[in-house]
């Protein structure tokens, strides 16, 4: 079924403007399919609501995820979650603020699930991480737009007081742990938790390596494959290279072929 989404914007194009979306009472089908004078009165007040200012504007967000966060784990949060999952848990939070399609993402997946791991025992605090490819960032924790770098945060329980940026370059399991320690309001043995980091840490990153170099055998072989049919291609039709494919020059650019041959 594709059922109708209603919002206003105050100006149209990407990146301008503000949204502000409808979120029906109910599952948008059945409510859409009910009675046109509760569907419209509901609209209507959806509406009178932006006209008095009264409405919180709308960002972009990936998908709910529907898993239950338990101790141990990273809790990958959405922005349409973000005021329950982390201000509303009133604990202590390490926040991971990643791409999802970086080059090193199974170590760096493994590095934040060891750091989680470690602290499963210490009450009050949580780990947690958002791709910002899917979600809006908000402007307190101060991230370039559009950036491609993982950057990690404290962000203190209730989001209340400031959120701290890690200021390394060269982030480590033992180098995070330190770094949320620091900032906690929870008293945990830093000893105890890097025993741990280390214990649990050391299968899963090699893991993630091995992942990492099986990827980068598959991209090259399938570059290879690319070059290997290309160069096919060539010899059945007498192209030159992969330029002449493309269009660019040569066979099947009559007009750079001639202003090479009046050189």
């Amino acid at each position: 079924w594709e059922v109708p989404v209603f919002g206003i914007a105050t100006a149209l194009g990407w990146d301008k403007g503000k949204r502000y979306v409808f979120i029906p009472p109910e599952p948008p089908i059945q409510f859409y399919m009910g009675k046109k004078s509760a569907v419209a009165g509901q609209l209507v007040t959806f509406s009178k609501a932006f006209l008095n200012g009264e409405l919180e504007e709308a960002h972009e967000s990936g998908k709910i995820n529907t898993t239950a966060w338990e101790p141990g784990t990273v809790h990958e949060v959405v922005w349409r979650r973000y005021r329950q999952d982390i201000n509303e848990s009133r604990m202590d939070v390490l926040v991971e603020l990643y791409i999802g399609h970086r080059k090193n993402h199974p170590t760096m997946t493994a590095m934040m699930e060891t750091v989680a791991a470690a602290l499963k025992d210490v009450t009050g605090v949580k780990v947690c991480r958002i791709n910002t490819a899917q979600n809006f960032v908000p402007p307190f924790f101060d991230r370039e737009k559009y950036s491609d770098k993982s950057e990690f945060y404290y962000v203190p329980p209730g989001g209340f007081g400031k959120v701290i940026k890690y200021p390394g370059s060269n982030p480590t399991q033992k180098k995070l742990l330190k770094f949320f320690r620091k900032h906690s309001t929870v008293e945990w043995s830093s000893k105890e938790v890097l025993e741990v980091a280390k214990d649990v840490g050391e299968e899963k990153v090699a893991r993630a390596k091995v992942e990492e170099d099986d990827q980068k055998r598959s991209k090259e072989q399938r570059q290879e494959m690319v070059q290997e049919m290309l160069q096919k291609l060539k010899a059945e039709k007498g192209l030159v290279d992969v330029g002449e494919v493309m269009g660019v020059k040569g066979k099947l650019d009559p007009e750079a072929e001639k202003a090479a041959a009046e050189e």
